[in-house]
């Protein structure tokens, strides 16, 4: 939609541009590098596209549209901070562009300058006050910079201009978890849902709300709709196999850490969770194997947990320290799921 709103843009001005001044050799040429980059653009060949309004503005060094449009594909290509030059330099020429100060807010973001965009998208507002996604991206800058009342406030401005603004509820929810009001994030995600049922950052992020609201069920529940849509994301596996730990159902818990560390054979939290499950489910060999890699991995904590279970001294004194080694080596734990 931006695309075609950009050329629609560009070619009205160019219509102007070339009512305005003076034909030259030289702006006739630039006018055909400047069709050329659109035309790369339309087949999304940014790089090429660049290189196009290079040749235009080499002859032309006042050709703002161009200045705009190599700003736009820079933006793509990744080369943010010349976008903002060249978005800098058409609003030296047109300050109330407001197109200009979004994608120069945008380029901004992308180069972590929230506090630079949030201006940029400030001028943008005061040139259109009724274009939500302004108001949606402005909130999504404070939200980087953890102004999360001042998020939300930017995120309920751009649903009162689009109520069907599934991301600024989704965001809202997200800026009340941040704030630990998770029924109330959890309310906003609900109506996130509502106007995308296919929302799967939605149900990820409610289940992990209600998680820490203590509906683990609830929770496995929304893990379980997250995984049916992306099944190989490490993180739901972990986060389900936590709330169903949570329930007691030790044997469903160490089957997602199990799947979790499947995918992410680095998982340290999953194999000491794991660890623990299974010692829970009375299988304290395999659990201290677990728990032994996970300190291997890094997590301190399992420091404590296996001089606690697996160094332990029984009620005879026989003093038989549990030979996780040579357990380990005849294979008798499960596999990973």
């Amino acid at each position: 939609m931006r695309i075609y709103f950009l050329i629609f843009t560009f070619y009205s001005c160019f219509n102007c541009y070339s009512q305005t001044n003076e034909v030259t050799f030289n702006n006739v040429f630039a006018e055909s590098f400047y069709k050329k980059a659109f035309s790369k653009i339309k087949l999304e060949d940014y790089n090429a596209a660049v290189k196009e309004f290079d040749k235009a503005i080499e002859l032309n060094p006042e050709y703002i549209e161009a200045f705009f449009g190599r700003g736009y594909a820079k933006n793509i290509v990744e080369d943010y901070a010349g976008a903002v030059l060249d978005f800098n330099k058409v609003l030296e020429r047109y300050p109330s562009y407001e197109d200009a100060y979004l994608n120069r807010a945008n380029a901004k973001s992308n180069m972590l300058d929230f506090a630079g965009s949030i201006l940029d998208y400030d001028k943008a507002i005061s040139i259109n006050s009724s274009d939500a996604d302004s108001y949606y991206k402005r909130g999504f800058a404070k939200d980087e910079l953890k102004n999360y009342k001042g998020a939300i406030s930017d995120y309920i401005k751009a649903i009162k201009i689009n109520p069907n603004h599934a991301i600024a509820y989704f965001s809202i929810g997200y800026a009340k978890d941040e704030l630990k009001t998770y029924k109330k994030a959890i309310f906003y995600f609900n109506k996130a849902i509502e106007i995308n049922p296919n929302y799967i950052e939605a149900y990820f992020n409610r289940a992990r709300a209600k998680k820490k609201s203590k509906d683990f069920k609830g929770a496995i529940d929304d893990y379980s709709r997250y995984i049916d849509l992306v099944s190989d994301d490490a993180d739901a596996y972990y986060g389900r196999g936590n709330a169903k730990n949570k329930i007691k159902d030790y044997d469903g818990a160490m089957a997602d850490y199990g799947m979790a560390i499947r995918i992410n054979p680095k998982s340290a939290e999953a194999y000491y969770n794991r660890g623990l499950a299974k010692i829970k489910a009375k299988d304290k060999i395999c659990g201290c194997l677990d728990l032994n890699k996970s300190k291997e991995l890094g997590i301190e904590q399992a420091n404590k947990e296996v001089k606690k279970h697996c160094n332990r001294v029984n009620s005879t004194k026989k003093n038989r320290r549990i030979e996780i080694g040579l357990k380990a080596k005849k294979n008798i734990c499960k596999p990973v799921s």
